[in-house]
This record gives structure tokens, C-alpha cells and sequence, in this order.
């Protein structure tokens, strides 16, 4: 039985071609990825290596552009791992970012808080600071009154003789009159206002 030069399979042309003669280049089907040759097969699937005739597979022009898919296909499979890698790290980076502005955040709070703080700790001080002077200028006016009181008793006692005017010709020999012992030496003479 004759072989036939072509053969339909899946709707797709297979040329056959004897080992023996080169086929032209005009007949090579686009669409299979081979050019098959002749290998006579035995019954049990062996090549029959006393047959003359045999076929042998030739890469076809679909077999060259399968094999740039094929490398267009690992270059994008190492794309693929290359922005995979990429994304890890900025993912990284970007939890870097957010835990250094949690960070600054709350020492930004910490130091509003500490200015609050000091605001108040000063303010308080500043408080207690006039407290204090005004404390001891009610110490000083308390002890002020007790020594006009006291001043006071002495004079209804007649124990304190006040000099109501200055002669001013007065002699630096003549002799003051002494203060009572026990009153300020400041209060040499007693306003109108007292007695």
C-alpha cells in the first residue's frame, strides 16, 4: 500500500517525506511544529533498522516560534519571581515607614505632653513663689501692727514721749530723748493719727 504524501490529523497537515529526497521548502506546512520522516515501525514498536525507507522528525517554523514562547515564558516566570522579590522588599520598607512614624508620633505626643507638664510645674512654682512673698509680707505687716500696737499702750501709759517738733538749730550736743527700751528705734515720732 502507498504511503500518501500528506495526511490530515487533527486538522493539521503532516508531510511525509522520504529519507532519500529533500522536499522543497514551498511544501513544509506552517502549522506543525515538526517535518516528520519515515520510520517503519514493527509490530512490537521498534524501528525496523532493515528498511531502506525511513522518516526522521526535522524542526519547523512553528517549531522555532514554540521555543521563543517557551523562552518568552521563562523570562516572564523570572519577571514574575523578580517583582514577587520586589514587592517582599517594599512591603518590608513600608513596615520600616510605619513603624518609624508610629515612633515619631508618639514622641511627639511624649514631648506635647512633657511641654504640658513643665507648662503647669512652672506656673505652680510661680504660684507657690508668690504665695511665699506674699506670706512674708503678711509676716512683715503682722509684725508691723503688733510693734504699732504696742507703741501705742506705751504712749496711753506715758512711758513713750514722742517729740512733735524738730528745732533746726538744734545743737548736735543737746542729748534726744531716749526711746523706750523694747520699741523700734525707727519710730521716733508718732503721726497725729495714732494718738
Amino acid at each position: 500500500m502507498a504511503i500518501p504524501p500528506w495526511q490530515y490529523h487533527n486538522g493539521n497537515t503532516i508531510m511525509v517525506v522520504p529519507c532519500y529526497s529533500e522536499p522543497p521548502s514551498s511544501v513544509i506546512a506552517a502549522s506543525t511544529p515538526f517535518r516528520l520522516g519515515k520510520h517503519h515501525l514493527e509490530s512490537n514498536g521498534t524501528e525496523d533498522k532493515g528498511s531502506p525507507l525511513k522518516m526522521r522528525a526535522v524542526p519547523g517554523p512553528a517549531h522555532k516560534v514554540f521555543d521563543k514562547l517557551q523562552m518568552q515564558n521563562v523570562d516572564l516566570e523570572g519577571n514574575a519571581e523578580y517583582l514577587e522579590h520586589c514587592y517582599q522588599q517594599l512591603q518590608s520598607e513600608f513596615n520600616k515607614a510605619k513603624h518609624l512614624n508610629e515612633q515619631y508620633l508618639k514622641e511627639k505626643n511624649d514631648l506635647i505632653q512633657e511641654r504640658s507638664d513643665l507648662a503647669r510645674l512652672a506656673e505652680s512654682r510661680a504660684n507657690e513663689s508668690v504665695a511665699t512673698d506674699m506670706q512674708a509680707k503678711e509676716a512683715a505687716l503682722t509684725e508691723r501692727e503688733t510693734e504699732i500696737a504696742s507703741l501705742k499702750n506705751q504712749i496711753k501709759k506715758g512711758k513713750y514721749k514722742s517729740r512733735i517738733t524738730v528745732n533746726d538749730d538744734h545743737d548736735a550736743n543737746d542729748e534726744s530723748p531716749e526711746p523706750t527700751p523694747g520699741a523700734s528705734s525707727s519710730a521716733t515720732s508718732i503721726p497725729s493719727t495714732i494718738l
